[in-house]
């Protein structure tokens, strides 16, 4: 498996953290409302997982991308972007067909890796990423 620049690691710690926070939320909501059982934590795992790694398979994705010519870049891109579409059609079918998974805690699980993407840029701001020669990550 190829290595993730320091950058990359770093931000896909934050989304994992980010994530599996507001993943214990989610199971406080339903709890809070009375809906809260195993099917809602094994759901909610399920998408966690599934959320994560998607983040990290366009990480490791686009690090690969950078080091091809524009259309090499550009068909690796696509087919990434099929394959996770794919994957995340698969988990929501398992989701609705395998009783042990509540499909709203999956369906819910996967948005949720987008809060933690969009604020990490206003909530780090002055790191610097090291491979772009100083620019900051906006």
């Amino acid at each position: 498996m190829p290595k993730l620049s320091e950058a990359s690691r770093k931000t896909v710690a934050w989304v994992a953290l980010g994530t599996a926070a507001l993943g214990l939320v989610l199971n406080l909501v339903f709890a809070l409302f009375r809906y809260w059982d195993l099917t809602c934590l094994w759901g909610s795992l399920l998408g966690y997982a599934v959320g994560v790694g998607n983040f990290l398979l366009i990480c490791l994705t686009v690090e690969k991308a950078v080091a091809r010519d524009e259309k090499g870049a550009r068909n690796l891109i696509r087919l990434s972007q099929q394959g996770r579409l794919l994957l995340h059609g698969g988990v929501l079918a398992l989701a609705f067909t395998v009783k042990c998974f509540n499909p709203w805690a999956v369906m819910i699980m996967l948005l949720i890796p987008q809060i933690p993407i969009r604020l990490y840029p206003l909530t780090h701001r002055e790191q610097k990423n090291d491979a772009a020669g100083g620019e900051t990550l906006e």
